[in-house]
């Protein structure tokens, strides 16, 4: 996985930068206040655009919570997918992945 982000935790959710070598935006991600069990728990937002969602995972060998993310906008080519990780609960780094083929 590459990293393709910073990212720090707020009161209401995290911000921070997205770079690729095709954009550069800062963006946030904001607590969703849907009650959907099946809902993502943060939207995504790059100003005032709704640009994707994440949804909170288990890691199944350390246990630790990360952030499953989904970047999408009609100027990127493809959806960006990523994880949101920390190695300090502080400081997150947003590293990429590339989505599996579809068989």
């Amino acid at each position: 996985m590459a990293k393709i982000g910073n990212f720090t935790k707020t009161q209401d959710g995290f911000e921070g930068e997205v770079f690729t070598l095709a954009h550069t935006f800062k963006a946030t991600l904001v607590r969703s206040p849907s009650t959907n069990p099946e809902a993502p728990q943060y939207r995504a937002m790059a100003g005032r655009a709704d640009i994707g969602a994440a949804w909170e995972k288990r890691a199944n060998s350390t246990g630790e919570i990360y952030l499953s993310v989904t970047f999408d906008d009609v100027s990127f080519s493809n959806p960006i997918s990523g994880n949101l990780v920390t190695a300090d609960g502080e400081t997150y780094d947003l590293l990429w992945s590339r989505p599996r083929p579809k068989h």
